[in-house]
């Protein structure tokens, strides 16, 4: 009986953080006392976003479809410096657009290749992909993925190992955002709750507990799947095992 308990506990814990969970990083203010939670109330015209319970542990992304995928990318406000995107399998990064631009977008194909505004930059980036920020002012890199944030550069909550620059935000089914006010009150809807909100700090970390404020630079994506940590893929399938090896008992019973 114990053994069951133990493989429905890890079957249900491997399927939760698949799903994504929350690594609720506080969040500070910037000098005009405004917050990331600010941005979200003022551009969400139908659902919400919670700035700090609603933070996603994903990092990395993959394409929604089967074939050629286009993604969409909304500012909804920025600083000065530049959006790009990098393969997670090659390393190769390449910029997407700037404060200025408002509205850009790549597309990745069935076979990998890269095309950013309908032009081929890269035929072998690969299916896997994560973001940056690239400030203009301190010429600091701003990754989704913790582990490329040049070291000591990034926030964490006191006593975790985290070096945190971009976050990222599932929106879910449904919401509508309004996008820069550049693209005229431009609303984008939600859909097959595979939309995300990317939020990068530009200000390198002063190692003194101090929160960055993430909302130097943030952006709407649209039809991204999300790619699984090592960790969670794991203890995934040693969920799935388990549900195997529960079936079989139940079998020979």
């Amino acid at each position: 009986m114990k053994k069951v308990v133990a493989i429905t506990v890890v079957s249900v814990l491997s399927l939760f953080l698949l799903a994504g969970n929350s690594m609720a990083l506080s969040l500070g203010k910037d000098s005009d006392g405004n917050s990331l939670q600010d941005v979200f109330d003022d551009v969400f015209v139908k659902g919400s976003l919670d700035a700090e319970a609603d933070q996603s542990n994903v990092e990395l992304w993959s394409p929604s479809e089967a074939n050629v995928d286009s993604y969409l990318v909304n500012m909804v406000q920025g600083s000065n410096g530049h959006l790009g995107v990098y393969s997670a399998e090659t390393g190769a990064e390449y910029l997407l657009m700037s404060n200025s631009d408002m509205q850009g977008g790549f597309t990745i194909d069935d076979g990998g290749a890269l095309y950013i505004d309908g032009t081929l930059v890269d035929a072998n980036f690969g299916h896997s992909f994560g973001f940056f920020w690239e400030n203009e002012e301190n010429s600091l890199k701003s990754y989704t993925q913790q582990s490329k944030n040049a070291a000591g550069t990034g926030y964490s909550d006191s006593g975790e190992d985290d070096n945190i620059l971009g976050l990222s935000y599932l929106v879910t089914e449904g919401s509508r955002v309004k996008t820069s006010v550049g693209l005229n009150g431009m609303t984008v809807s939600a859909k097959s709750n595979n939309d995300w909100i990317l939020a990068f700090e530009s200000l390198p970390s002063a190692g003194d507990g101090s929160y960055g404020d993430f909302q130097d630079a943030v952006f709407y994506v649209e039809d991204m799947n999300p790619v699984p940590e090592p960790s969670t893929l794991l203890l995934l399938g040693l969920g799935l095992f388990g549900l195997i090896g529960l079936g079989q008992r139940q079998i020979k019973k």
